[in-house]
C-alpha cells in the first residue's frame, strides 16, 4: 500500500490504531520525523496498550531532536505499562539523551529484566554501563545483544569499545576487523563520542571523528541528528559560523526541528547577526506556542473525545504545520459525529488533494492494515 493510499485510510478509519502505527513507521522511514512522532501518540491514544507506539514516540521525538517531549512521551508510557520491555528500553534511551546515566541504567535493567531476548535493552544496558564506569556489566550486556543480533555492527562496535577499556585492545579488533561500516554503526559511533565529550580536549577529537563519520550517513535521516550534534560541540568551542553552516543543512532535512531552529539562533546571535538571530528565535517562540496549544487541545480531547469543536480546532492546527495525516484524520472523526459540516468537509477535500505530495513507496500485496 503506498503512502497516499494509506493516509487515505487512516483518515477514512480514524479509530484504527494499527493503521496509524503503520502510518507512523512510513512517515518515520521517510525521514518525517515530526508528523511521524504525531502519529505514534495519536495511535498510543487509541492503543494504550501498545508498547510499539510509546517506543516509536519516543523514538522519534529524539531522532527531532525534541528531547523534552521524548522524556514527556516515556514517563508517560512507563505509567501507564510499567512492565514493558521495550517502553523501559525507549525511557531509557530518553534518560541517556538528557545524560541522566544512572536512572538510564535502571530503565534498560528493568526492559532486560521483562524480555532478556530484547536485543535493544542490552545494547543500551552497555552504554550506560560504560559512562557509569563499570565495565563487567557493560562487557556482559554488550556480548549479550551481539548474541542476539549477531548481525547488528553497533552493538559489536560498542562490544569492541568496552574492550579496549578494559585493556583487551587485541580481542576489540577481532570484533571490529570483519564489520562493514554501516550507518547505523555509524550513527551510534556519532551519538557515544559526543556523549563522551565531556571536556575541551574530548570535543575537539569529538569533532574530528564525527566529521569523518558524517559520509557514511548520507541519504539516512540519522544524518540529521549527527549534524545536530556536531552543531552543539561547535558551539561549546566557541565555532558558531561552522555550527550555523550544519544546523542550517540540518533544517533543509527537518525543517519544522525546534531544536535546531534554537541552536541556530544561537549560532547567529553569538556571530553577530543579531537581525538573523531575532527572526529565527521569533519563529522558534511561534512554533512553541503551536505546540504548547496542540498540548493543550490534546488533553482537551482526552477529557472530551467527541468533542467536534475541539477536533476541528486541532485538526487546523495540524494542517497549519503541513501535518497532512493527522489533520484528516481528526476531520473524517469530527465529521463521522456530525455530517453537516460542509466547511469542515471542504477543508478535507483540500488536505485529500495535497496527499500525492507525500512520499509513497511501492505498493505490496498485503492489502488494507
Amino acid at each position: 500500500m503506498s503512502t497516499p493510499q494509506l493516509v487515505a485510510f487512516a483518515s477514512a478509519n480514524p479509530g484504527s490504531g494499527e493503521a496509524l502505527l503503520l502510518l507512523a513507521e512510513r512517515m518515520e522511514k521517510a525521514g518525517r520525523t515530526e508528523e511521524a512522532v504525531q502519529d505514534y501518540v495519536q495511535a498510543g491514544r487509541i492503543l494504550p496498550h501498545a508498547p510499539a507506539a510509546w517506543a516509536g514516540a519516543v523514538r522519534t521525538a529524539l531522532q527531532g531532536g525534541h528531547l523534552h517531549t521524548a522524556l514527556h512521551i516515556a514517563a508517560g508510557g512507563a505509567q501507564k505499562l510499567p512492565h514493558s520491555a521495550r517502553v523501559q528500553s525507549a525511557l531509557g534511551d530518553a534518560l541517556a539523551a538528557a545524560g541522566e546515566w544512572e536512572q538510564a541504567l535502571a530503565a534498560y535493567q528493568r526492559a532486560v529484566q521483562y524480555n532478556a531476548a530484547l536485543a535493544s535493552g542490552w545494547q543500551g544496558l552497555a552504554r550506560a554501563a560504560l559512562h557509569r564506569g563499570n565495565l563487567q556489566l557493560g562487557l556482559q550486556a554488550a556480548r549479550r545483544a551481539v548474541r542476539l543480533q549477531p548481525a547488528n555492527p553497533a552493538s559489536k562496535l560498542l562490544l569492541a569499545r568496552l574492550l579496549r577499556k578494559s585493556g583487551h585492545p587485541n580481542a576489540a579488533l577481532q570484533q571490529v576487523k570483519p564489520l562493514p561500516f554501516s550507518p547505523a554503526a555509524a550513527a551510534e559511533e556519532c551519538r557515544d563520542v559526543a556523549d563522551a565529550a565531556d571536556s575541551a580536549q574530548k570535543q575537539a577529537s569529538a569533532i574530528e571523528r564525527i566529521r569523518k563519520l558524517m559520509p557514511l550517513l548520507q541519504g539516512s535521516p540519522q544524518l540529521f541528528t549527527a549534524r545536530r550534534r556536531l552543531a552543539d560541540l561547535l558551539l561549546e568551542q566557541g565555532r558558531p559560523a561552522e555550527a550555523a553552516v550544519l544546523l542550517q543543512l540540518a533544517l533543509q532535512m527537518q525543517p519544522g526541528s525546534m531544536s535546531a531552529q534554537y541552536a541556530l539562533g544561537r549560532a547567529m546571535a553569538l556571530q553577530g547577526k543579531t537581525a538573523e538571530a531575532k527572526k529565527l528565535l521569533a519563529k522558534f517562540r511561534a512554533q512553541s506556542r503551536v505546540q504548547r496549544s496542540i498540548s493543550r487541545l490534546q488533553m482537551r480531547l482526552g477529557r472530551q473525545p467527541d468533542n467536534v469543536l475541539l477536533l476541528n480546532r486541532l485538526a487546523a492546527v495540524y494542517a497549519s504545520q503541513k501535518q497532512v495525516s493527522q489533520a484528516m484524520i481528526l476531520y473524517q472523526r469530527s465529521i463521522q459525529l456530525n455530517p453537516v459540516q460542509p466547511g469542515v468537509q471542504h477543508q478535507l477535500r483540500l488536505l485529500e488533494n495535497s496527499i500525492p505530495s507525500l512520499p509513497a513507496t511501492p505498493p505490496d500485496s498485503s492489502g488494507p492494515p
